[in-house]
């Protein structure tokens, strides 16, 4: 049986300077490249985050 690929949709997210060298210093440590940091950790925060949370202002 053959299995069928879910579609895969483009997403363009802002950060600044600050968040993007976290989450590439992140995806160096882990041995992946910055995409894949990135779905790795909105995947977790779409299983952890809490209902309504937002972060402090001037962070990420």
């Amino acid at each position: 049986m053959e299995q069928r690929k879910l579609g895969k949709r483009s997403l363009s997210v802002r950060v600044g300077q600050d968040g993007y060298q976290h989450i590439e210093g992140r995806a160096g440590r882990a041995d992946v490249d910055v995409s894949h940091m990135v779905r790795r950790m909105l995947a977790y925060a779409a299983q952890h985050m809490p209902e309504g949370w937002v972060p402090p202002r001037g962070k990420a």
